[in-house]
């Protein structure tokens, strides 16, 4: 399960979960955060940072964290971060905008900046324009990165590689016919098929 920061959460950011076959690795959220005017420092400010995430992912290596309207994405394995992972950016709302970066080699971070064009009102039930997730691979989608109320906030967000995917999440309600084709899929992927 995603750890979303409390600020992330008000400003609206949602995760569209990618599904997938038995067997196929997915790329899944793992963190989302926010920083305030480039600061890494733990504030009340809106749309300041966690501790948690300050002393997960600040380094000395991450020379861009002090951006302050950017997207970031990046990759982790084994606990640190994956370099030249590329990452594919859009603006959602108009399906336009794709670019792909890959993540620096000595910080493991891609990013992108927003321009004034990214504000929304969260307090409306707006979401930014921006969605990104890593490019090439089967992947969570985050969707509503931008710049809430025009302040200069940042986001980041990791992903992680799942490859025990035991089977793709299903709609509910089921009839009984799905439930038990599901039931059958899951004793199937996990060794206990036959009949």
């Amino acid at each position: 399960m995603a750890r979303l920061s409390v600020e992330a959460q008000k400003f609206n950011i949602t995760i569209q979960p990618c599904t997938a076959n038995p067997g196929e690795t997915v790329y899944r959220v793992k963190d989302i955060w926010t920083t305030r005017d480039g600061s890494w420092d733990v504030s009340s400010k809106p749309g300041t940072l966690p501790q948690w995430a300050r002393d997960a992912y600040l380094s000395s290596a991450f020379d861009d964290a002090g951006a302050d309207h950017h997207l970031f994405g990046g990759v982790q394995r084994d606990g640190r971060m994956v370099s030249s992972f590329p990452i594919e950016f859009y603006t959602w709302t108009d399906n336009k905008n794709y670019t792909v970066m890959n993540a620096k080699a000595r910080s493991g971070w891609a990013n992108v900046v927003m321009s004034s064009g990214a504000r929304y009102f969260p307090d409306q039930q707006q979401r930014g324009p921006w969605a990104w997730r890593p490019a090439g691979v089967k992947a969570d989608l985050v969707v509503g990165g931008g710049m809430p109320f025009q302040w200069h906030v940042s986001w980041f967000a990791v992903w992680v590689a799942e490859s025990n995917v035991v089977q793709p999440p299903i709609a509910l309600p089921l009839t009984l016919e799905q439930r038990v084709a599901a039931l059958e899929a899951w004793a199937t992927a996990n060794g206990w098929g036959g009949k």
